[in-house]
């Protein structure tokens, strides 16, 4: 026992992103082992859609995870009442169960449009589409009502999984909270360190996305525990970001002017009070995501070729990550399948053959998807890329009744993962391309008025700065992979960069938070900003 809790201990002080990666990425491959044991011996159908909802659930912190994979819960079962209610009202009429499929899918694209966790509604949507589609290779509602249940059983599983490893292992909000002021005091570094070096590292930290800890410290406060110490996290909290602010303009506590002393109960509000902008429903997105499932599904009936029904739970599957950017998007899709093909052709090749069990084929798949897992939990510009490898060596691998080599089923799976893939690619790039720039101004003007609205002399500016640092971030990316697109005309281009420069020196405002600089090294200070690569 001691010896684990010194290597936890020593994975505590990897690299920043390194160590915590890895470490999530070695627990989403062991419960993705977990799923595919436990589903093989419950005899599940569906297992790569089980093993697949461990990836596709989980979110940074336990907390956030823990309520995906309750509500994705939820969706199951309110997906199993109105299929039941759906095959009742449909059976035998399928001129009345072919709208209802794409009026419902159009529904949950249209919902999902708008939400942070559109992947729970878009994954329920798929659940009621597959089902209810499921009545042209098998006519019989019955039989397909009863397997229709195992539904609840193929997400129950990995969710529970889920659930139970976050509880146990996972980064509650006081682990979170310790390692992340311990992340920064590393960041800062020791008197050793020359200014600029700090300076570099500070700033690189900051533009990768400092995470915010006031949630978790909400959290704790709520709860009750340790309510003696609860203030002195609060206290560090605030002053490591002050101290990473002052880091990254190069000036120090001695050289920056003292904060005003106001009372933080009479203090004007902070950021807070301007509330994040709601988004709004996209009709053009839901219709043109509803176009890519219906060609999908046609191709399916006018191929009549069974081994490829993996084409429209692709399409339902990556849909919801091709709202904006779609090029980009494109590229990490193909190649995602490409690197997932050339993986499952040398497990069923070289791998498969020497397993014997269910529980040789977990840990066989836990081995080949940690890398795809690590890829996963990177930002968002790469993130998608090992989600791909994933769906299509999981969906090839382990969806037949146990570890066996048929390079024939394969190929129908690699032809409906390589279909649906190049239907929502086609569909979006052509329907759906997007001229970013208007929304990018819009995001960079209200965070610009969230920075003007914050007052200094508050008690958790520290904190608010970190989170602006944060959005700034989320935003210089999408930036990026916007400017990915190779049909952008020089003058978006143009637009695109300037944006990134805008984005580039209002993080040099955000983290200036102690005093102005003089004119001269403001300019010096920004023109720096703007060459920052992160």
């Amino acid at each position: 026992m001691k010896r684990l809790q010194s290597f936890l201990v020593f994975s505590d002080l990897w690299p920043y992103d390194l160590g915590d990666r890895a470490y999530k990425a070695l627990v989403l491959a062991a419960l993705v082992g977990l799923t595919i044991v436990f589903s093989k011996h419950l005899s599940l159908p569906e297992t790569a859609l089980s093993a697949y909802l461990i990836l596709f659930a989980v979110r940074p912190g336990a907390f956030e995870t823990i309520a995906i994979a309750v509500a994705l819960m939820f969706a199951a079962l309110l997906a199993v009442g109105l299929l039941t209610l759906a095959l009742m009202a449909t059976s035998g009429q399928p001129a009345l169960r072919i709208p209802l499929m794409f009026i419902a899918t159009f529904g949950c694209f249209y919902v999902a449009s708008a939400s942070k966790e559109g992947a729970i509604i878009t994954t329920a949507g798929m659940i009621f589409f597959e089902v209810l589609s499921g009545l042209d290779l098998i006519p019989y509602p019955g039989l397909i009502l009863r397997g229709m249940f195992w539904l609840v059983a193929i997400i129950l599983l990995p969710m529970a999984l889920l659930i139970l490893a976050q509880l146990i292992l996972g980064r509650l909000p006081l682990k979170f909270v310790r390692n992340e002021l311990d992340l920064r005091q590393r960041v800062l570094g020791g008197t050793t360190d020359g200014a600029r070096a700090v300076q570099k590292r500070v700033r690189s930290f900051l533009l990768a996305g400092a995470r915010d800890v006031s949630e978790p410290l909400k959290q704790i406060r709520k709860s009750g525990f340790l309510p003696g110490s609860i203030s002195q996290l609060e206290a560090l909290s605030d002053d490591t970001a002050r101290n990473l602010a002052r880091a990254a303009v190069q000036t120090t506590p001695q050289d920056a002017a003292p904060l005003a002393q106001t009372d933080p109960a009479q203090s004007e509000p902070g950021p807070e009070a301007s509330a994040e902008p709601t988004a709004q429903p996209d009709i053009r997105f839901a219709l043109v995501a509803t176009l890519a499932v219906a060609i999908s599904y046609f191709v399916f009936l006018l191929l009549k070729w069974p081994e490829i029904h993996t084409i429209t739970i692709t399409t339902f599957l990556i849909s919801i990550s091709t709202k904006f950017e779609t090029f980009y998007k494109a590229r990490l899709r193909m190649g995602g399948f490409l690197v997932g093909a050339v993986v499952t052709v040398a497990t069923l090749l070289w791998i498969i053959p020497q397993i014997n069990d269910a529980s040789q084929l977990g840990l066989v798949c836990a081995v080949v998807l940690f890398p795809a897992a690590w890829i996963a939990l990177s930002n968002e510009v790469v993130s998608y890329l090992g989600l791909q490898v994933a769906l299509v060596f999981l969906l090839t691998v382990v969806n037949s009744s146990g570890p066996e080599v048929d390079l024939a089923i394969a190929w129908g799976r690699f032809c409906g993962i390589l279909l649906g893939t190049l239907i929502v690619t086609v569909t979006f790039q052509t329907f759906l391309t997007d001229k970013p720039e208007p929304r990018f101004q819009e995001r960079l003007a209200f965070l610009k008025g969230r920075n003007a609205a914050r007052n200094l002399a508050q008690k958790d500016d520290g904190n608010h700065m970190l989170a602006l640092t944060d959005q700034v971030a989320e935003l210089r990316r999408q930036i990026y992979v916007a400017g990915q697109d190779p049909t952008l005309s020089a003058g978006a281009k143009s637009r695109l960069n300037s944006l990134w420069i805008e984005a580039n020196r209002l993080f040099l405002d955000i983290v200036k938070c102690t005093r102005p600089l003089p004119s001269s090294k403001a300019e010096e200070g920004r023109n720096e900003a703007v060459s920052v690569e992160g």
